[in-house]
């Protein structure tokens, strides 16, 4: 572990990934935050079918692939839910989700993507801390923005 990093696992949301991705300055930010970080660094699952069902070209989908799933899969470092993270998600939905409707793609994801880093012990580096932490009300996971620092995080 290189020294002044904390001991848990972290992981990126979606949204920073697609930041990255999407502008030059965010994918330098990103780049650093994974060199300096690597160690501690996991991708979950979820994280990686929103990534791959957002791909319209080839070459999309080969950038993805080659940035933000062959380094984990190479490290075993993919993160896959518990049967138990399945079951956890659906019940949580059923009060987070506005009554009357069904929950959205994104919604039960997020959901499914919290019970996942709480029982795997994951930190979670999102910019979406407000729907987070709604979540949080009901599965206890941890969550921060980028670029957390490591004496805090």
């Amino acid at each position: 572990m290189t020294a002044g990093l904390p001991r848990r696992r972290h992981a990126l949301d979606t949204n920073v990934w697609i930041d990255g991705l999407r502008d030059e300055a965010a994918m330098e930010a990103l780049s650093a935050f994974l060199a300096a970080w690597t160690s501690i660094i996991v991708q979950p699952v979820i994280v990686v079918q929103e990534l791959l069902a957002g791909c319209r070209t080839d070459t999309e989908r080969r950038t993805i692939e080659r940035f933000a799933v062959g380094p984990f899969e190479r490290r075993g470092r993919l993160v896959a839910p518990s049967v138990g993270a399945w079951i956890e998600s659906g019940a949580v939905l059923a009060h987070v989700a506005p009554r009357d409707t069904v929950p959205t793609r994104s919604l039960a994801n997020d959901v499914l993507l919290a019970a996942t880093c709480r029982e795997h012990g994951i930190v979670l580096v999102t910019r979406n801390l407000r729907d987070f932490r709604r979540i949080g009300r009901h599965i206890a996971h941890d969550a921060v923005a980028p670029w957390p620092d490591p004496g805090r995080a």
